[in-house]
């Protein structure tokens, strides 16, 4: 006999409620924008290809962020990554889109529709990842790996984990302060 539980396949309730949010919100979002860039017949759907464009830069920006520089609270890439950004892209419309216009005899803007999306969203994402990485190397104080570098041995680093939760100071204080009671 199996007990019910609140736990999801993700393994905490609170992830299935982030998720839901950021999508919720990220689908308004993508509602919001598509509705200013109207779409004639035969078009190109500019609306839609900004949307995936613009969603794919910014999971870019996110992973690099999330993944080399911030630690962040475990419910932000959940939120943002799958919630927010999954709700804001759509491949569903990109799909029933290319095929509209191949339907109706638009090849060309059809194919240009389904190849320029594909490869201007693999770029926009090279791009926020690439462009993120160059913005934190001009504050390597802030990334996880200067962090990791600046900090004492493992022997070494509960204490200072406590010293620097209790006194808010940096890894570099504390490392004098112990250098001092040696």
């Amino acid at each position: 006999m199996s007990r019910r539980t609140t736990r999801t396949a993700t393994g905490h309730p609170g992830t299935t409620a982030a998720i839901a949010v950021g999508g919720a919100l990220g689908t308004l979002s993508r509602y919001g924008l598509t509705s200013v860039v109207r779409d004639g017949p035969g078009s190109f759907p500019w609306g839609t290809f900004f949307v995936n464009i613009a969603g794919c830069a910014l999971i870019g920006v996110l992973m690099a962020l999330l993944l080399e520089v911030w630690v962040a609270h475990r419910l932000w890439r959940p939120f943002l990554g799958i919630g927010f950004l999954g709700g804001f892209t759509t491949f569903s419309t990109y799909a029933v889109q290319t095929r509209g216009l191949l339907d109706a005899g638009h090849a060309a803007t059809g194919l240009l529709y389904m190849f320029g999306t594909v490869a201007a969203a693999l770029v926009a994402v090279w791009l926020g990842t690439h462009l993120t990485r160059a913005a934190v190397r001009a504050y390597p104080r802030r990334s996880r790996g200067d962090r990791a570098r600046d900090s004492p041995p493992e022997e070494d680093a509960e204490d200072t984990a406590a010293a620097d939760t209790t006194s808010g100071s940096s890894s570099q204080h504390t490392a004098n302060q112990r250098g001092d009671a040696r």
